[in-house]
């Protein structure tokens, strides 16, 4: 009987701490399927576990894994690059969950299998992989829920053996954050194109208004002496429409400094060349118009005109090559101009400004905002 008492005795101590064991609801697998199994300086490798969940069983209500502590930065010896997790269920009486949780790694501080064991060194081995989960106990709060971290993966051991990779490159593994330069890149492209380009604009710009200026002081004489002989030989021949606005220009440029007295101009000579370079205008805009055209001629020819934004300047300055003509067949030009010479002169620019390309645009706009 004593010996029945001890047997039982015995029997109880041993079936009381297994049967204290709390079954896990969450499995973790470790599948030898390290691809490749040998691997070489700086080369990735991948490592699968699955791990295997039901959503609930009789004694929690509700079973979570922790996923986002399953993506670590390093691994023992390895770094993780990426972590590829593939989620599958099958339907029973629980719905059963498969993870298969897919790490790509790489040896850090690489050492030949051969080293480590001359060292006396393990070889590489990818430690443990802790899989955090909860569960919801029947009836409790989700405050009360408890990270449980009694589920680990095996060790997977690694071989590995150095060489010479194809495609050497520096890797910095510290992140470091050098700032953004691109605003300040791009002042330095400004700034140096303005540079390339603005001093030889500016340069060929002088050296073009030198040498226009240096052909303008001849011009200058000539028209002196053409003038005091009486001659102006753009009077018996027909110009271009550029060139004639051009010496217009000129004409009432010499018109203001005749009036501000810059230069000493003679009063005649200012008038004929006035009177010349509106009559070139005028029969270089004017159809029918030609070489021997008077000015009251020219002014029948622009009342003959249809209707546009240019008629009645033309007209206007029509009606003043011939009160220049008058003034200079009679010989009445006064020494110091008939009217006042410089609101003469702004009025002449007002009508070549009125002869420009966009002031036929705001005409039609007038028009049709009229109607």
């Amino acid at each position: 009987m004593r010996y029945k008492l001890i047997g039982l005795a015995l029997i109880l101590l041993l079936s009381t701490p297994a049967y204290g064991q709390r079954i896990s609801p969450v499995i973790a697998e470790t599948p030898r399927t390290a691809k490749p199994t040998t691997v070489i300086t700086g080369q990735p490798f991948t490592q699968t576990y699955v791990v295997k969940f039901f959503d609930s069983n009789d004694e929690f209500e509700e079973i979570k894994i922790q996923e986002d502590q399953l993506n670590q930065s390093t691994l023992g010896s390895f770094e993780v690059l990426n972590l590829d997790i593939e989620k599958k269920t099958k339907q029973a009486d629980y719905t059963e969950n498969v993870w298969h949780l897919k790490y790509t790694l790489r040896i850090i501080n690489e050492k030949k299998s051969i080293d480590l064991a001359a060292e006396k060194k393990e070889p590489y081995k990818i430690p443990p992989i802790i899989i955090p989960w909860t569960g919801k106990k029947i009836g409790s709060m989700d405050s009360n829920t408890v990270i449980n971290n009694d589920v680990k993966t095996d060790e997977v051991y690694i071989n590995y053996v150095t060489t010479i990779t194809q495609d050497p490159y520096i890797f910095i593994r510290d992140d470091i954050d050098f700032g953004d330069f691109s605003s300040r890149a791009l002042w330095f492209l400004v700034g140096s194109l303005f540079l390339g380009i603005v001093p030889l604009a500016l340069w060929v710009w002088m050296f073009v208004r030198k040498r226009r200026i240096r052909a303008r002081l001849p011009k200058e004489k000539v028209f002196e002496q053409e003038s005091e002989q009486g001659i102006n030989p753009d009077y018996f021949q027909r110009v271009s429409r550029k060139k004639a606005v051009r010496n217009l220009r000129k004409a009432v440029k010499r018109l203001m400094n005749f009036g501000t007295g810059k230069k000493a101009y003679n009063a005649t000579q200012v008038m004929s060349e006035l009177q010349v370079s509106i009559m070139s205008l005028l029969k270089a805009e004017v159809l029918g118009s030609d070489i021997g055209t008077t000015p009251k001629e020219m002014a029948g020819l622009v009342n003959n005109m249809p209707s546009s934004p240019s008629k009645q300047v033309l007209a206007e300055l029509a009606d003043l090559a011939a009160v220049y003509q008058n003034y200079l067949e009679t010989g009445s030009v006064q020494p110091h101009w008939h009217n006042e010479p410089i609101s003469e002169a702004e009025r002449i620019r007002s009508m070549l400004g009125k002869l420009k390309w966009y002031y036929w645009l705001t005409f039609i706009f007038r028009k049709i905002f009229r109607r």
